[in-house]
């Protein structure tokens, strides 16, 4: 998108976003460094990144915090492990990206939590229906997302001089 298509859309949203108090909105752009979601992701006060413990996961993550950091100063990011088999595979693979992360970009990554591999995840996704709708989704996976948006809630916003329009 142009830049012009760009501000627009930022605008109307915002725009939108007056009407209400007390909202969240949570924008999910695409994996990867592309221009409109470096754009977008920047306009917002928190940036969660979610990652898997594999080698595509951390090379795509990593790209987008390195454009994020270089283009547009962003000093913080957030990080949730997806389809771990544990909290310590969880935690294990958070080490693992923040090492490489950290020894080549000058930003602080802060780790939100984790979510399991599940069979329920795995059938939202086919459905095209978010989990948290199913009848048969469990208490351990329930737990994990209320940790992660718990954290999120907790995790201070981003500071930069770019235009904000997600910061409601």
């Amino acid at each position: 998108i142009e830049n012009d298509k760009r501000f627009n859309v930022l605008n109307e949203i915002d725009v939108y976003l007056e009407k209400f108090e007390n909202v969240k909105l949570i924008v999910d752009v695409a994996a990867g460094a592309e221009d409109n979601a470096v754009v977008f992701a920047n306009a917002c006060g928190r940036i969660v990144i979610v990652v898997v413990g594999e080698p595509t996961s951390f090379m795509d993550a990593y790209a987008f915090i390195k454009a994020l950091n270089l283009e547009k100063n962003v000093e913080k990011v957030s990080i949730v492990v997806n389809m771990a088999q544990s909290a310590k595979d969880a935690e294990g693979s958070f080490s693992s990206f923040q090492k490489i992360v950290c020894q080549f970009l000058d930003i602080e990554l802060s780790y939100l939590g984790w979510l399991p591999m599940s069979k329920v995840i795995s059938n939202s996704i086919l459905a095209r229906k978010p989990f948290v709708l199913n009848s048969k989704t469990d208490a351990h996976l329930n737990l994990r997302l209320s940790d992660i948006v718990k954290n999120i809630e907790q995790t201070p916003s981003c500071e930069t001089n770019s235009i904000r329009f997600f910061d409601k």
